[in-house]
Formats: structure tokens, C-alpha cells, sequence
């Protein structure tokens, strides 16, 4: 495989992902927004049905989201682990750009995907039942 193609599929991947995130945000901020709104002018309080309902339904969103988010940054990974194999065997490169390309993009990724992924849903759900 071609440093070239290695890198357009690197790309393919980063805009699933950011896809994933910002559909992900979208849905907390929309969550958040019904809540505050409730919570600003109530037109009658949060029934503990809903609020388990609304709790659930984030959970199994969280769920599946952090599972597509999880599968397509180890595919990243591989390809990222890939890309730095055949930068360190080609010999057609500038000093420059085999030395930016044969580190990672970001170091940890997935355990801060993992953090900041778990950290905002357990601040979405703690918020669901803080505005019963």
C-alpha cells in the first residue's frame, strides 16, 4: 500500500469520526436544552417515568455511539501504525515530513475518547435525574 492511499483512507476515517462526535454533541445539547428549558419555565414537573424513559434512551444512544466511535478510531490506529511502518522503510522523503508522519497524530486517543465519552454521559443522566 501507498503512503498516498494509506493517508486519503486516514482521512476517510478522521470525517467518519468526527461525524460520530458531532452527531453525539448534537444529541447532549439538545437533551440539555429540553432540560433547562423544563427547568426555566416547568409547565408541570418531570414525571419519574420520563426521566427514566429520557435516561435509557441517552444510555442506549451512548452505548451504540461509543461503540462506532471505539471501532472506527482502532481502524484510525491501525492505519495511523501503517502509515508510520511505510514512512520509516521509504527513503523518498524529506527529513521534515518522515519525522512528522512517523509519530501518532494524538498520543492516547482512545483513553481520552474513552474518558471524555463517559465523563458526558454520566453528567447527562446525573442531569436527567437532578431535574426531576
Amino acid at each position: 500500500m501507498e503512503i498516498s492511499t494509506i493517508l486519503d483512507v486516514l482521512e476517510k476515517i478522521e470525517t467518519r469520526l468526527n461525524s460520530y462526535w458531532n452527531f453525539y454533541t448534537i444529541v447532549i445539547v439538545a437533551v440539555c436544552g429540553w432540560l433547562v428549558s423544563h427547568i426555566a419555565e416547568p409547565a408541570e414537573d418531570l414525571n419519574p417515568d420520563i426521566a427514566h424513559f429520557l435516561a435509557f434512551g441517552c444510555i442506549l444512544f451512548f452505548f451504540m455511539n461509543l461503540t462506532v466511535i471505539r471501532a472506527a478510531t482502532i481502524r484510525l490506529l491501525s492505519f495511523e501504525n501503517a502509515l508510520i511502518q511505510l514512512v520509516e522503510d521509504s527513503q523518498h522523503l524529506t527529513p521534515q515530513i518522515r519525522d512528522y508522519l512517523s509519530k501518532p497524530q494524538l498520543k492516547m486517543r482512545l483513553a481520552f475518547t474513552y474518558i471524555t465519552h463517559i465523563t458526558m454521559d454520566t453528567a447527562v443522566i446525573i442531569f436527567i435525574y437532578w431535574a426531576l
